[in-house]
Protein backbone atom coordinates (compact mmCIF):
# COMPACT_ATOMS: atom_id res chain seq x y z
CA UNK A 1 0.00 0.00 0.00
CA UNK A 2 0.74 3.80 -0.32
CA UNK A 3 1.50 4.97 3.06
CA UNK A 4 -0.14 7.81 4.47
CA UNK A 5 3.15 8.83 6.41
CA UNK A 6 6.99 8.46 5.92
CA UNK A 7 9.57 6.77 7.96
CA UNK A 8 12.77 7.73 8.75
CA UNK A 9 15.16 7.79 6.41
CA UNK A 10 17.43 5.39 8.20
CA UNK A 11 14.32 2.97 9.20
CA UNK A 12 13.78 3.16 4.99
CA UNK A 13 17.41 2.35 4.11
CA UNK A 14 18.25 -0.40 6.62
CA UNK A 15 14.90 -1.81 5.36
CA UNK A 16 16.46 -1.68 1.52
CA UNK A 17 19.50 -3.40 2.89
CA UNK A 18 18.09 -6.62 4.55
CA UNK A 19 15.79 -6.86 1.76
CA UNK A 20 19.37 -6.58 -0.43
CA UNK A 21 21.19 -8.97 1.28
CA UNK A 22 18.78 -11.25 0.48
CA UNK A 23 19.70 -11.41 -3.34
CA UNK A 24 22.65 -12.83 -4.57
CA UNK A 25 25.58 -10.21 -5.70
CA UNK A 26 28.11 -11.04 -8.88
CA UNK A 27 31.28 -10.42 -6.33
CA UNK A 28 29.92 -13.42 -4.28
CA UNK A 29 30.89 -15.31 -7.64
CA UNK A 30 27.58 -17.55 -7.31
CA UNK A 31 25.93 -15.67 -10.58
CA UNK A 32 26.97 -18.02 -13.31
CA UNK A 33 23.95 -18.16 -15.81
CA UNK A 34 23.06 -14.24 -16.79
CA UNK A 35 25.52 -11.94 -18.52
CA UNK A 36 25.87 -8.92 -16.09
CA UNK A 37 28.96 -8.87 -14.09
CA UNK A 38 30.52 -6.63 -11.55
CA UNK A 39 30.49 -2.43 -12.57
CA UNK A 40 33.74 -0.65 -12.98
CA UNK A 41 34.32 1.11 -10.06
CA UNK A 42 34.10 4.16 -12.03
CA UNK A 43 30.34 3.73 -12.15
CA UNK A 44 29.36 4.69 -8.94
CA UNK A 45 30.32 8.05 -8.72
CA UNK A 46 29.41 8.67 -12.32
CA UNK A 47 25.85 7.35 -11.42
CA UNK A 48 25.29 9.82 -8.68
CA UNK A 49 26.97 12.78 -10.91
CA UNK A 50 24.32 12.36 -13.13
CA UNK A 51 21.34 11.21 -11.54
CA UNK A 52 19.01 13.89 -12.33
CA UNK A 53 20.24 14.42 -16.23
CA UNK A 54 18.92 12.92 -19.32
CA UNK A 55 19.17 12.35 -23.02
CA UNK A 56 15.74 13.46 -24.24
CA UNK A 57 16.88 16.92 -24.21
CA UNK A 58 20.42 16.73 -25.89
CA UNK A 59 20.21 20.81 -26.12
CA UNK A 60 20.14 20.95 -21.90
CA UNK A 61 22.51 18.40 -21.28
CA UNK A 62 24.51 18.83 -24.16
CA UNK A 63 27.85 17.57 -22.61
CA UNK A 64 26.31 14.37 -21.71
CA UNK A 65 24.67 14.18 -25.35
CA UNK A 66 28.43 14.46 -26.87
CA UNK A 67 30.19 11.58 -24.28
CA UNK A 68 27.08 9.45 -26.30
CA UNK A 69 28.17 10.71 -29.47
CA UNK A 70 32.09 9.93 -28.66
CA UNK A 71 30.88 6.28 -27.27
CA UNK A 72 28.70 5.52 -30.85
CA UNK A 73 32.02 6.87 -32.64
CA UNK A 74 34.48 4.02 -30.15
CA UNK A 75 32.00 1.84 -31.01
CA UNK A 76 31.98 2.28 -34.96
CA UNK A 77 35.87 2.46 -34.72
CA UNK A 78 35.66 -1.03 -32.98
CA UNK A 79 32.95 -2.44 -35.19
CA UNK A 80 34.73 -1.17 -39.21
CA UNK A 81 32.34 2.04 -39.57
CA UNK A 82 33.97 5.10 -37.56
CA UNK A 83 31.16 6.97 -39.48
CA UNK A 84 27.90 5.60 -37.87
CA UNK A 85 25.08 6.68 -35.65
CA UNK A 86 23.39 5.44 -32.72
CA UNK A 87 21.81 5.77 -29.45
CA UNK A 88 21.67 4.22 -26.00
CA UNK A 89 19.15 1.95 -25.59
CA UNK A 90 17.51 -0.01 -22.37
CA UNK A 91 19.00 -3.15 -23.57
CA UNK A 92 19.76 -5.45 -26.41
CA UNK A 93 15.65 -6.15 -26.64
CA UNK A 94 14.86 -2.35 -27.05
CA UNK A 95 17.34 -2.51 -30.28
CA UNK A 96 16.47 -5.51 -31.74
CA UNK A 97 13.19 -4.36 -31.76
CA UNK A 98 14.47 -0.83 -33.40
CA UNK A 99 16.71 -3.36 -35.89
CA UNK A 100 13.30 -5.37 -36.91
CA UNK A 101 11.54 -1.69 -37.56
CA UNK A 102 14.70 -0.30 -39.28
CA UNK A 103 15.14 -3.64 -41.43
CA UNK A 104 11.31 -2.87 -42.31
CA UNK A 105 11.49 0.90 -42.93
CA UNK A 106 14.21 0.12 -45.38
CA UNK A 107 13.18 -2.18 -47.64
CA UNK A 108 9.30 -1.80 -47.21
CA UNK A 109 8.59 -4.92 -46.66
CA UNK A 110 7.32 -6.99 -42.84
CA UNK A 111 9.06 -10.08 -43.40
CA UNK A 112 11.87 -10.68 -41.63
CA UNK A 113 14.25 -14.11 -41.86
CA UNK A 114 15.95 -14.92 -37.98
CA UNK A 115 17.17 -18.01 -36.63
CA UNK A 116 15.53 -20.30 -34.00
CA UNK A 117 18.20 -19.19 -31.61
CA UNK A 118 17.34 -15.71 -32.32
CA UNK A 119 16.40 -13.50 -28.87
CA UNK A 120 13.14 -13.15 -27.78
CA UNK A 121 12.57 -9.73 -28.56
CA UNK A 122 12.44 -10.21 -31.84
CA UNK A 123 9.04 -12.20 -30.87
CA UNK A 124 8.20 -9.21 -29.13
CA UNK A 125 8.40 -7.13 -32.18
CA UNK A 126 6.38 -9.25 -34.24
CA UNK A 127 3.80 -9.25 -31.22
CA UNK A 128 3.58 -5.92 -31.53
CA UNK A 129 3.35 -5.46 -35.24
CA UNK A 130 6.39 -3.84 -36.02
CA UNK A 131 7.52 -7.14 -38.58
CA UNK A 132 6.41 -10.93 -39.29
CA UNK A 133 8.91 -13.70 -38.59
CA UNK A 134 9.83 -16.46 -40.86
CA UNK A 135 12.33 -18.48 -39.08
CA UNK A 136 14.90 -20.68 -40.11
CA UNK A 137 17.06 -23.48 -39.24
CA UNK A 138 20.50 -23.89 -37.29
CA UNK A 139 22.68 -26.96 -37.52
CA UNK A 140 24.16 -29.10 -34.64
CA UNK A 141 26.53 -26.15 -33.27
CA UNK A 142 23.14 -23.93 -32.94
CA UNK A 143 24.55 -22.03 -35.80
CA UNK A 144 21.84 -20.41 -38.81
CA UNK A 145 22.19 -22.19 -41.77
CA UNK A 146 22.79 -20.19 -44.89
CA UNK A 147 20.67 -22.48 -46.82
CA UNK A 148 17.92 -22.34 -44.83
CA UNK A 149 17.55 -18.88 -45.17
CA UNK A 150 17.61 -18.68 -48.80
CA UNK A 151 14.97 -20.95 -48.74
CA UNK A 152 13.26 -18.10 -46.97
CA UNK A 153 13.10 -15.54 -48.70
CA UNK A 154 10.69 -14.26 -51.15
CA UNK A 155 8.99 -10.75 -51.96
CA UNK A 156 7.70 -10.51 -48.77
CA UNK A 157 10.94 -10.48 -47.09
CA UNK A 158 13.21 -7.46 -46.04
CA UNK A 159 16.05 -8.14 -44.11
CA UNK A 160 18.06 -10.93 -42.29
CA UNK A 161 18.57 -11.49 -38.60
CA UNK A 162 22.17 -12.97 -37.65
CA UNK A 163 23.53 -13.18 -34.12
CA UNK A 164 26.87 -12.99 -32.63
CA UNK A 165 27.17 -14.70 -29.94
CA UNK A 166 23.89 -16.84 -29.12
CA UNK A 167 22.28 -17.20 -25.76
CA UNK A 168 22.11 -21.28 -25.58
CA UNK A 169 25.96 -21.41 -26.83
CA UNK A 170 27.83 -18.80 -26.94
CA UNK A 171 27.78 -19.51 -31.30
CA UNK A 172 28.41 -17.12 -33.85
CA UNK A 173 26.27 -16.91 -36.62
CA UNK A 174 28.38 -16.62 -40.39
CA UNK A 175 27.23 -13.21 -40.56
CA UNK A 176 29.57 -13.03 -44.11
CA UNK A 177 27.09 -15.69 -45.64
CA UNK A 178 24.00 -13.89 -44.41
CA UNK A 179 25.63 -10.98 -46.05
CA UNK A 180 26.50 -12.45 -49.39
CA UNK A 181 22.54 -13.76 -49.24
CA UNK A 182 21.56 -10.21 -48.86
CA UNK A 183 23.50 -8.98 -51.71
CA UNK A 184 22.53 -11.20 -54.00
CA UNK A 185 18.84 -10.12 -53.09
CA UNK A 186 19.35 -6.54 -52.51
CA UNK A 187 18.37 -7.33 -48.72
CA UNK A 188 20.59 -5.71 -45.71
CA UNK A 189 21.78 -7.39 -42.78
CA UNK A 190 21.18 -6.34 -38.72
CA UNK A 191 23.24 -7.95 -36.20
CA UNK A 192 22.61 -8.55 -33.08
CA UNK A 193 25.59 -8.52 -31.32
CA UNK A 194 24.85 -7.56 -27.52
CA UNK A 195 27.09 -10.04 -25.84
CA UNK A 196 29.29 -10.28 -28.66
CA UNK A 197 30.29 -6.90 -29.75
CA UNK A 198 32.86 -5.85 -26.44
CA UNK A 199 34.00 -9.75 -27.00
CA UNK A 200 34.60 -10.80 -30.49
CA UNK A 201 36.70 -7.77 -31.73
CA UNK A 202 39.02 -8.32 -28.53
CA UNK A 203 39.09 -12.15 -29.30
CA UNK A 204 40.74 -11.10 -33.02
CA UNK A 205 42.89 -8.75 -31.23
CA UNK A 206 44.35 -12.11 -29.35
CA UNK A 207 45.04 -13.43 -32.23
CA UNK A 208 42.08 -16.06 -32.55
CA UNK A 209 39.77 -16.41 -35.47
CA UNK A 210 37.17 -14.53 -35.87
CA UNK A 211 34.96 -14.51 -38.91
CA UNK A 212 33.52 -10.93 -40.06
CA UNK A 213 30.18 -10.24 -38.35
CA UNK A 214 30.10 -6.08 -37.71
CA UNK A 215 29.68 -3.31 -40.93
CA UNK A 216 32.74 -4.18 -42.35
CA UNK A 217 30.27 -6.15 -44.43
CA UNK A 218 28.78 -4.47 -46.74
CA UNK A 219 24.77 -5.42 -46.17
CA UNK A 220 24.62 -5.31 -42.46
CA UNK A 221 23.11 -2.39 -41.48
CA UNK A 222 22.79 -2.41 -37.66
CA UNK A 223 23.73 -3.84 -34.94
CA UNK A 224 23.40 -3.80 -31.34
CA UNK A 225 26.20 -4.11 -28.46
CA UNK A 226 25.79 -4.01 -24.79
CA UNK A 227 27.67 -2.01 -22.56
CA UNK A 228 25.74 -3.65 -19.56
CA UNK A 229 26.96 -6.95 -20.63
CA UNK A 230 30.70 -7.22 -21.22
CA UNK A 231 31.17 -3.32 -20.70
CA UNK A 232 31.15 -3.49 -17.12
CA UNK A 233 28.15 -0.51 -17.21
CA UNK A 234 25.04 -1.06 -14.75
CA UNK A 235 21.81 -2.05 -16.69
CA UNK A 236 19.99 -0.50 -18.25
CA UNK A 237 22.55 0.70 -21.03
CA UNK A 238 22.52 -1.37 -24.41
CA UNK A 239 22.94 0.86 -28.01
CA UNK A 240 21.36 0.72 -31.18
CA UNK A 241 23.73 0.97 -33.61
CA UNK A 242 23.07 2.20 -37.94
CA UNK A 243 24.71 3.43 -40.98
CA UNK A 244 24.30 6.96 -41.12
CA UNK A 245 22.76 7.42 -44.85
CA UNK A 246 19.57 5.76 -43.28
CA UNK A 247 18.95 7.98 -40.40
CA UNK A 248 16.22 9.69 -42.35
CA UNK A 249 14.17 6.30 -42.70
CA UNK A 250 14.34 5.46 -39.51
CA UNK A 251 13.82 8.34 -36.81
CA UNK A 252 11.41 9.19 -34.61
CA UNK A 253 9.98 12.99 -34.29
CA UNK A 254 9.95 14.35 -31.02
CA UNK A 255 8.60 18.02 -31.96
CA UNK A 256 8.41 19.38 -28.09
CA UNK A 257 11.98 19.23 -27.88
CA UNK A 258 14.74 20.99 -29.84
CA UNK A 259 16.47 18.19 -30.84
CA UNK A 260 13.71 16.64 -32.82
CA UNK A 261 14.47 13.49 -33.95
CA UNK A 262 14.90 10.07 -31.69
CA UNK A 263 16.30 6.91 -32.87
CA UNK A 264 15.11 5.07 -29.42
CA UNK A 265 11.67 3.86 -28.01
CA UNK A 266 12.49 5.02 -24.80
CA UNK A 267 12.29 8.74 -24.83
CA UNK A 268 13.55 10.02 -21.11
CA UNK A 269 16.80 8.38 -21.36
CA UNK A 270 19.30 8.56 -18.34
CA UNK A 271 22.37 10.67 -19.04
CA UNK A 272 24.91 8.35 -16.96
CA UNK A 273 24.65 5.25 -19.09
CA UNK A 274 26.96 6.26 -21.88
CA UNK A 275 28.92 8.77 -19.27
CA UNK A 276 29.91 5.73 -17.35
CA UNK A 277 30.77 3.77 -20.45
CA UNK A 278 33.07 6.65 -21.37
CA UNK A 279 34.78 6.31 -18.33
CA UNK A 280 34.93 2.73 -18.74
CA UNK A 281 36.93 2.37 -22.13
CA UNK A 282 38.75 5.73 -21.27
CA UNK A 283 40.25 3.69 -18.29
CA UNK A 284 40.98 0.50 -20.00
CA UNK A 285 41.36 1.20 -23.30
CA UNK A 286 41.45 -1.87 -25.59
CA UNK A 287 44.45 -3.81 -23.63
CA UNK A 288 42.37 -3.71 -20.46
CA UNK A 289 38.98 -5.09 -22.90
CA UNK A 290 41.78 -7.53 -24.35
CA UNK A 291 42.93 -8.74 -20.70
CA UNK A 292 39.58 -9.52 -19.26
CA UNK A 293 38.93 -11.45 -22.26
CA UNK A 294 42.12 -13.51 -22.09
CA UNK A 295 40.97 -14.03 -18.54
CA UNK A 296 37.88 -15.26 -19.38
CA UNK A 297 38.43 -17.26 -22.30
CA UNK A 298 41.48 -18.85 -19.80
CA UNK A 299 38.55 -19.54 -17.22
CA UNK A 300 36.07 -20.98 -20.26
CA UNK A 301 39.45 -23.48 -20.66
CA UNK A 302 39.91 -24.33 -16.69
CA UNK A 303 35.85 -24.92 -16.87
CA UNK A 304 35.77 -27.55 -19.58
CA UNK A 305 38.88 -29.25 -18.32
CA UNK A 306 37.98 -29.63 -14.58
CA UNK A 307 33.72 -30.48 -15.92
CA UNK A 308 35.56 -33.18 -18.05
CA UNK A 309 37.53 -34.68 -15.85
CA UNK A 310 34.74 -34.93 -13.06
CA UNK A 311 32.61 -36.87 -15.63
CA UNK A 312 30.43 -34.17 -17.08
CA UNK A 313 29.54 -34.04 -20.42
CA UNK A 314 30.17 -30.88 -22.27
CA UNK A 315 27.84 -31.26 -25.35
CA UNK A 316 29.80 -28.37 -27.42
CA UNK A 317 33.05 -26.93 -27.15
CA UNK A 318 32.35 -23.16 -27.02
CA UNK A 319 33.47 -20.62 -29.33
CA UNK A 320 33.42 -18.00 -27.18
CA UNK A 321 32.43 -17.66 -23.57
CA UNK A 322 29.66 -19.75 -23.00
CA UNK A 323 29.46 -23.67 -21.20
CA UNK A 324 27.51 -26.21 -21.41
CA UNK A 325 27.25 -29.28 -19.17
CA UNK A 326 25.18 -31.70 -20.42
CA UNK A 327 22.55 -32.91 -17.66
CA UNK A 328 19.15 -35.01 -17.28
CA UNK A 329 16.22 -32.89 -16.29
CA UNK A 330 18.56 -29.47 -16.21
CA UNK A 331 15.57 -27.13 -15.08
CA UNK A 332 15.35 -29.64 -12.21
CA UNK A 333 19.04 -29.54 -11.50
CA UNK A 334 18.75 -25.38 -11.88
CA UNK A 335 16.15 -24.92 -9.54
CA UNK A 336 18.15 -27.41 -6.89
CA UNK A 337 21.75 -26.09 -7.24
CA UNK A 338 19.81 -22.60 -5.93
CA UNK A 339 17.89 -23.42 -3.42
CA UNK A 340 20.50 -25.57 -1.87
CA UNK A 341 23.87 -24.16 -2.91
CA UNK A 342 22.63 -20.28 -3.22
CA UNK A 343 23.88 -20.97 -7.55
CA UNK A 344 22.45 -19.93 -10.38
CA UNK A 345 23.03 -20.86 -13.69
CA UNK A 346 21.38 -20.90 -16.77
CA UNK A 347 19.43 -23.49 -19.10
CA UNK A 348 19.97 -24.59 -22.77
CA UNK A 349 16.27 -26.18 -23.44
CA UNK A 350 18.22 -27.49 -27.24
CA UNK A 351 21.36 -29.24 -25.94
CA UNK A 352 19.39 -30.28 -22.96
CA UNK A 353 22.28 -28.66 -20.56
CA UNK A 354 23.18 -26.28 -17.89
CA UNK A 355 24.16 -22.91 -19.59
CA UNK A 356 27.38 -21.14 -17.56
CA UNK A 357 28.88 -17.63 -18.74
CA UNK A 358 31.96 -16.90 -18.42
CA UNK A 359 31.99 -13.10 -17.66
CA UNK A 360 34.71 -11.10 -15.87
CA UNK A 361 33.91 -11.99 -12.17
CA UNK A 362 33.42 -15.22 -12.68
CA UNK A 363 36.40 -17.09 -11.27
CA UNK A 364 38.14 -20.90 -10.89
CA UNK A 365 36.79 -20.96 -7.63
CA UNK A 366 33.82 -20.29 -8.67
CA UNK A 367 33.78 -23.13 -11.30
CA UNK A 368 35.46 -25.52 -8.83
CA UNK A 369 32.46 -24.42 -6.21
CA UNK A 370 30.20 -25.30 -8.78
CA UNK A 371 31.46 -28.65 -9.86
CA UNK A 372 31.24 -30.18 -5.97
CA UNK A 373 27.32 -28.20 -5.53
CA UNK A 374 26.48 -30.04 -8.75
CA UNK A 375 27.77 -33.52 -8.00
CA UNK A 376 26.15 -33.10 -4.72
CA UNK A 377 22.53 -31.97 -6.37
CA UNK A 378 22.64 -34.74 -8.85
CA UNK A 379 23.57 -37.16 -6.35
CA UNK A 380 20.77 -35.96 -3.95
CA UNK A 381 18.01 -36.14 -7.24
CA UNK A 382 19.36 -39.36 -8.02
CA UNK A 383 18.14 -40.72 -4.37
CA UNK A 384 14.61 -39.13 -4.27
Amino acid sequence: MFPEIGRPLDAVLGEILRIREKDPRTEDGTILGTMITTPHPISLKVVSMYLSSTLSDSIIFEEAARLEREVVAALGDLLNDPNIMGTFTSGGSEANVLGAYMLRQVSGRKHIVVPETAHFSFLKAEKLGIVRLKIAEVDDRLKVDPDSVERLIDDSVGGIVGIAVNTDAGSVDPIYELNRIALEHDLHVYVDAALGGLVLPFMRDLGLRVPSFDFKLERVLGMCVDPHKFGLTPPPAGTFLFRENIADAIYFKAAYYFEERQYSIVSTRPAWPPVVFWGVINTLGRKGFRDLVRKCLDVRDYAVRRLEEEGFEVPMMPETIIVNVRVKSPRKVATFLRKMFKISVGVSPRLSSLRIVIMPHVTERSIERLIAALKSSIKELNNK
